[in-house]
């Protein structure tokens, strides 16, 4: 049986997001949102949050869609929210205070990197730590 986008994947919040203040705080209330719904994903949406549109009406493209779309870029940014295409490739924002989280479990699936046994356990994770950090996907996020 399919999971289709219904009101039941969507949080309750109080009041329509209207400005991108508002949108941290929903995205640090939930955890985690897509950005858009998505059919068979059943997580809550930014979207819906800013429009209250029913989730099984065709999208529009109007000013809240554009809003939400800028604040994909304009967050991460501000280092107010982490975006990234996270469930099943999907726009999903996570907020900065279960980050870390993600990136552990992310950590815990990887394959292991095959290190050198002859280096001490210490020096086995400054080496893993350094292969890692130059990467073009290393993550920096400040977390203060």
């Amino acid at each position: 049986m399919a999971i289709k986008v219904t009101l039941e994947n969507e949080i309750r919040w109080p009041r329509r997001v209207h400005s991108a203040a508002e949108a941290v705080k929903y995205i640090d209330a939930t955890g985690y949102c897509m950005l858009f719904p998505v059919n068979n994903v059943p997580l809550p949406s930014l979207y819906y949050a800013v429009t209250r549109r029913n989730p099984h009406a065709e999208m529009i493209w109007d000013k809240y869609s554009a809003m939400v779309w800028g604040w994909k870029d304009e967050l991460p940014h501000r280092r107010r929210a982490y975006y990234a295409k996270y469930f099943r490739g999907r726009g999903t924002f996570i907020s900065l205070k279960l980050l870390p989280h993600f990136l552990a479990t992310r950590e815990a699936t990887v394959a292991p990197i095959a290190q050198p046994t002859s280096l001490p356990p210490c020096s086995r994770t400054r080496s893993l730590i350094a292969s890692r950090s130059t990467s073009s996907r290393a993550v920096s996020v400040s977390f203060n």
